[in-house]
This record gives C-alpha cells, sequence and structure tokens, in this order.
C-alpha cells in the first residue's frame, strides 16, 4: 500500500472508533463529560442512558478530530433499528468486545456523506473518497 494509502486507511479508521463512550442498542453509556474529563480525573461517575420504547438520539465524537457520527435508535417493543448517520443501518447488534462493543455495518462510513451523494451504480469515485477525509486529524494532505 502506497504512503497515501496507509494514511487514508487511518483515516477511515479513526471515523469508525469512538472512544471513552459504549453504545448499546438499549444503553449509552460515557465516562467522560462533555468537556472531555476522563472519569476518575472530575467528580463525575459514568451515566447511563437508553431507549425504552420510542427513540433515542445521540451524537459520538470519532477518533478523526472534528468528526463525529450521528446515531439513532428506535424501538419498538422487543424490535429495535439502529441507524448511523441518518441512513446506515446497523446489520449486527452489540457485539461484545474486551474493551467495548462494536456495531457491524454494511458499509464504511464517509464523513458528509448523506443518502444520494454516490454514483448512480452505488460507488463514489476514488477522488472524491479521498476529498471527503483531507483536513481531519491535524495530518497533512493526501
Amino acid at each position: 500500500m502506497s504512503d497515501d494509502g496507509v494514511k487514508l486507511l487511518k483515516k477511515v479508521l479513526e471515523y469508525h472508533i469512538v472512544v471513552n463512550r459504549t453504545m448499546y442498542s438499549d444503553a449509552y453509556m460515557t465516562t467522560v463529560d462533555d468537556s472531555g474529563v476522563e472519569e476518575g480525573e472530575g467528580e463525575r461517575e459514568a451515566e447511563v442512558k437508553g431507549p425504552r420504547d420510542g427513540t433515542f438520539h445521540v451524537v459520538l465524537p470519532t477518533l478523526l478530530k472534528g468528526k463525529s457520527v450521528s446515531v439513532d435508535v428506535r424501538r419498538w417493543g422487543r424490535f429495535m433499528r439502529v441507524r448511523i448517520n441518518g441512513f446506515t443501518g446497523v446489520e449486527v447488534l452489540d457485539v461484545i468486545a474486551g474493551d467495548g462493543v462494536i456495531q457491524v455495518l454494511p458499509e464504511l462510513l464517509v464523513p458528509n456523506m448523506g443518502p444520494g451523494e454516490v454514483d448512480d451504480d452505488g460507488e463514489m469515485s476514488v477522488e472524491e473518497f479521498k476529498a471527503r477525509f483531507e483536513g481531519y486529524s491535524g495530518r497533512e494532505e493526501l
């Protein structure tokens, strides 16, 4: 992989990782308050909230500096639907990991991409893909 490819891959991965927050389909826990103080440094304990019946919305900051993902959980009794950034559905919910939880998506998340923002054949050009990640994370441009 080229140096540019490695940089882009790092940015893609950073956009898929949220730290100090755990998002299950039925609960959201954070060990960081809005000022970024980690648990143990401040007086705030872990906060737990989540949907009973109805909807739940949370914006989670990613490792890609300045970018967040929006998560919407809609619950009807035992049925649940989770959407990321308004349109990407989660295919496998709540995979337990050693240090958190994994939500399995059917496709990559791309910053600032909404429904219908790809070509008719469902693909995005390489140039457009690279442009979506330029200027983030305080690293040099691709």
